[in-house]
């Protein structure tokens, strides 16, 4: 965790988009980060069961 100003960043998005599929391409264009750094910042939520991945 290098980038904390993306990660506080892409914690904004993610806590107005509560509940909604994620849509990592769509988040990648409103915070500007890769969608790997994306998809390795939401293993870290999941990790520290801060965000819960359920399946569609």
């Amino acid at each position: 965790m290098r980038n904390l100003g993306g990660f506080t960043r892409l914690l904004d998005y993610v806590a107005a988009y509560c509940g909604e599929i994620v849509n990592y391409s769509s988040l990648a264009k409103e915070t500007g980060l890769p969608i790997k750094t994306e998809q390795s910042y939401f293993e870290v939520l999941e990790d520290t069961l801060i965000a819960i991945r359920l399946p569609a």
